[in-house]
């Protein structure tokens, strides 16, 4: 079985760890079993990322263990990943025993990352068959490397072949768990995680994993439940610290979601996304100054958790926008752009915004022109836009853009429709704002209540807002 998948940095890798690097340093050559050799190289590889680090420490086994097949096969893994697939074919070939579980498990491997999918089942099932005892690791590593490689189709025959008495196995019922979700079941995982937390209630691991089942089945009760038993378990386990936030932060629990940012925070101070959310949660609680530093520690740790710096950059750009910092703001946007995954789009909205706010109106009409240009070639959505221009009371050039891209595509009538019933209620026509408003809640009812909600009496449903219109002018 292949061993660059994971181990835990243990205290005795560890100790193995120190013992070859001073032995390397003292230049001398020391006797290690191959199976710590195995976890030296392995640290190195997956742990680490240090691929030539790892090649040293294999070469060094087979120098003391010649007939070591594990090492043989961690060097072609190593080969394969690193683009010299000719050179991995050769060592796996070369293997004189090539009906051993090893060699074909990694044939079908080999076979499933170059897209050879008939092959790759052909090398997993003689793998499998091949094997002694009723040991399910082989199996559920197959399934696993098929659900990475998003291969779904056809794995349920793969559950077929198991004998009954393992089917209940634990490990089986994990990566059967994950089959489903991949196949978006959720309801049928959910029942599987079930029967895992009967078995072993105190795991938050998968208490963990109902609740990521619970959320994609958008029951985010459920999930908020499964998430309190976890952290009762393990109040510091980060997993469920970051799902709880997430959740929290769903359901607009902001001040929840906060605290288990801070929560998580107080384990790893340095994890770049966590910093990114929390700074977006504490601008929904218009706290923009604590968001801000916290976009400023989501910048610097970015490149060691390979963060979207554009993102953070935009939220950036926002966060001194909402504090009157258009300099600032302007800054940020730039370096947004500069990492080149900020779409024009993108860019030109969060533009608008700041020209808005410095009332620059030449800029404005040239970031409208270009925006509407924009929006009408590639047939997206004028929401943002649209209510941004709202937003800062430009209703004439609301009209503009919504006379043009109406003539022009009319699709765009159901999204334009409430911004053209807020322009005949600010201008009090009260006739045709009451026709408009019956259209939009009809035909646009999310936009109509999104854009109204601030008019209509908090907790009135968008059904019943021409119905309370009509009243109210009656």
């Amino acid at each position: 079985m292949t061993r660059l998948n994971g181990n835990a940095i243990n205290a005795s890798v560890r100790k193995n760890v120190d013992r070859y690097e001073a032995m390397l340093m003292s230049g001398r050559r020391e006797y290690f079993d191959e199976d710590d050799l195995l976890d030296v190289a392995d640290y190195y590889y997956n742990d680490m990322s240090r691929k030539e680090n790892a090649l040293q420490c294999i070469e060094y086994a087979l120098s003391l263990h010649p007939e070591c097949l594990m090492a043989l096969l961690m060097k072609a893994e190593i080969y394969f990943y690193s683009g010299k697939r000719d050179e991995a074919w050769l060592i796996i070939d070369s293997v004189s025993d090539r009906t051993d579980q090893d060699v074909l498990y990694y044939k079908g491997l080999f076979c499933l990352e170059e897209g050879k999918l008939e092959k790759a089942d052909e090398f997993y099932k003689k793998a499998y068959f091949a094997q002694m005892g009723d040991s399910t690791e082989l199996f559920c590593q197959v399934v696993s490397d098929y659900l990475e490689h998003n291969v779904t189709d056809g794995l349920d025959k793969w559950f077929d072949i198991l004998p009954e008495s393992l089917k209940n196995d634990r490990g089986v019922l994990e990566v059967k768990a994950d089959y489903l979700r991949a196949r978006e079941r959720y309801k049928d995982a959910i029942a599987i995680e079930e029967k895992l937390i009967d078995s072993d209630p105190y795991n938050v691991v998968y208490w963990n994993g109902i609740a990521k089942l619970y959320c994609l089945d958008e029951n985010f009760y459920k999930a908020q439940e499964s998430i309190v038993y976890a952290l009762d378990i393990d109040p510091n386990n980060t997993e469920s610290l970051i799902l709880a936030a997430e959740v929290a932060t769903h359901n607009g629990n902001f001040n929840d979601a906060a605290e288990y940012y801070k929560r998580y925070l107080r384990i790893d101070d340095k994890n770049a996304l966590v910093y990114y959310n929390y700074a977006q949660v504490m601008a929904c609680l218009e706290s923009y100054d604590e968001a801000i530093v916290m976009s400023g520690y989501a910048l610097k740790y970015a490149d060691e958790h390979q963060t979207n710096k554009s993102d953070v950059y935009q939220l950036m750009s926002s966060l001194y926008w909402s504090v009157g910092d258009t300099k600032n703001s302007k800054i940020y946007l730039e370096e947004a752009r500069k990492e080149n995954k900020m779409s024009e789009e993108a860019y030109i909205m969060r533009k608008l915004s700041i020209d808005l706010k410095e009332n620059k109106a030449g800029s404005v009409k040239d970031d409208v022109e270009k925006l509407t240009d924009i929006i009408v070639e590639q047939q997206s959505n004028p929401w943002t836009f649209l209510y941004i221009l709202t937003s800062f009371n430009k209703y004439e050039l609301v009209r503009m853009v919504v006379k043009r891209m109406e003539s022009e595509n009319p699709n765009y009538a159901a999204k334009c429709c409430p911004f053209k019933a807020m322009i005949s209620f600010v201008e009090k026509n009260v006739d045709d704002f009451l026709e408009k408003l019956k259209t939009s809640v009809e035909i646009a009812p999310e936009e109509t209540r999104d854009l109204f909600s601030g008019i209509f009496p908090e907790g009135l449903d968008v059904k019943d807002y021409y119905a309370y219109a009509l009243k109210s002018v009656g």
